[in-house]
């Protein structure tokens, strides 16, 4: 049976939210000084219970640079450029720009939400996307390919998208526009995938469905087996 925890002053306190940050949850409110809050918030977990009043600038970035997602804990009146920032860049999911407010969704901070986690493109909307912030996306996470405006779709970045998603065994040629679809995607995908073949063949536009882009799934099928394997001779 586990020993009850006293925590009736400051000092153990201290020592609860030290060793897990969430345990301010715990804490007594007459506790939880700007101290004790201070020290939880720098182990994670700890600012959706930080009183109101004790939430300052300086606590709320120590929370956010230990885990970005305590933005959504952040009074709206105390998220600055800065400590929106900080929170896209220590993030853990895809969603933190859903606390990021429109007025602070500025190039910088959604390249670096990208940059931290890509399937934060999804969140960033399209009139601040760039070529460059869309492709360090699909190259991470191929299906991000789907948030990429189309205007912004080019062979080279479709590709990408197609290589990324094969590394997760996943199918990004359902969003690149049929007109862009060639046959070296298409066999691309088909010969790394080629037991799910049926599953991919209905994203294979009419105009590629012939007989030569088996012929090229073939060859690319001996290709892969010919290759030298990376393990080391004994």
């Amino acid at each position: 049976m586990r020993e009850k925890i006293e925590i009736d002053t400051e000092r153990s306190a201290l020592r609860y939210v030290e060793a897990y940050g969430w345990a301010l949850k715990h804490v007594p409110d007459k506790l939880k000084t700007e101290k004790v809050c201070a020290v939880a918030v720098r182990h994670g977990g700890a600012l959706e219970f930080v009183p109101e009043a004790l939430k300052t600038p300086e606590i709320c970035m120590a929370a956010v640079r230990c885990n970005g997602d305590e933005l959504k804990f952040v009074p709206e009146e105390l998220k600055t450029a800065e400590i929106c920032k900080a929170a896209v860049s220590f993030s853990n999911t895809d969603d933190v720009l859903n606390y990021v407010p429109d007025s602070m969704k500025t190039p910088d901070v959604c390249k670096t939400a990208v940059n931290t986690y890509p399937g934060a493109l999804k969140l960033v909307p399209d009139e601040l996307k760039t070529p460059e912030m869309c492709m360090t996306a699909v190259k991470r996470w191929g299906l991000m390919l789907e948030f990429v405006p189309d205007g912004m779709k080019t062979p080279e970045l479709c590709m990408e998208a197609l290589k990324a998603s094969v590394d997760r065994n996943e199918n990004a040629l359902k969003f690149v526009p049929d007109e862009l679809k060639t046959t070296e995607m298409c066999v691309f995908l088909l010969a790394h995938h080629i037991r799910w073949e049926a599953v991919f063949w209905k994203d294979v536009p009419e105009r590629l469905k012939t007989a030569d882009l088996w012929l090229e799934v073939g060859r690319a099928l001996t290709a892969q087996e010919e290759e030298p394997s990376s393990a080391p001779t004994p």
